[in-house]
C-alpha cells in the first residue's frame, strides 16, 4: 500500500490486458480525490476482467451483467474500495466519451 499524505492506495491487477503502471494508477486516484476535495482516504483498487466484474456485480448487487466500475464502502471512516474492469465495458465507455482504448 502506497501513502501520499493521508491517502493510502492499494492496487490489485487481475485483468486480461497488460499491466497498468502503478504510478499512473496512483496519480489518477490522487487527482480524482483532490478534485473531489478529499483530504484523507484509503482506496483499494482492483482491476479485473469482464467475467470477474460480472460475478461481483451479480453476487453483491444482484445485477446479472458486467459493468465498468463498482465501488463499495469499507467499514472504516473516510474509506472506499473500488473495483474497475479493464475490459469490454470500460472500452465501450471510453469510446462513448471520445477516448481511445
Amino acid at each position: 500500500m502506497e501513502q501520499d499524505s493521508t491517502i493510502a492506495i492499494e492496487t490489485i491487477q487481475r485483468h486480461d490486458g497488460p499491466p497498468i503502471a502503478e504510478d499512473l494508477l496512483r496519480r489518477a486516484v490522487i487527482c480524482t480525490l483532490t478534485a473531489e476535495g478529499a483530504v484523507a482516504a484509503e482506496i483499494s483498487l482492483a482491476l479485473v476482467n469482464d467475467a470477474e466484474i460480472h460475478r461481483i456485480n451479480r453476487d453483491f448487487l444482484g445485477h446479472d451483467y458486467p459493468t465498468d466500475v463498482i465501488s463499495f464502502p469499507l467499514p472504516t471512516d473516510d474509506s472506499l474500495a473500488a473495483c474497475a474492469s479493464a475490459g469490454e465495458p470500460s472500452n465501450a465507455t471510453a469510446s462513448r466519451c471520445g477516448a481511445s482504448t
